[in-house]
């Protein structure tokens, strides 16, 4: 899922669990059967995205650090 899909998949499922009515046509993603059985799928995938993001954002502050000559003391 793209980091797109995976916000509007939580904000789905956020929705759902609020309202109780699943919007599945706007969900990327909506499982059949339904009944939130997305839950897993979304939290996956958000939980890949955190760190696919902490782990680019590592990579560049590792970068910086060592053009600037910086190291851990």
């Amino acid at each position: 899922m793209t980091p797109q899909e995976v916000l509007l998949a939580l904000r789905c499922h956020q929705s759902a669990i609020e309202t109780g009515r699943c919007p599945k046509e706007q969900c990327p993603a909506f499982e059949r059967p339904a009944r939130f059985k997305c839950a897993g799928t979304v939290a996956k995938a958000a939980a890949d995205l955190i760190d696919e993001q902490a782990a680019a954002l590592k990579r560049l502050t590792d970068k910086e650090e060592k053009s600037c000559g910086i190291s851990d003391v």
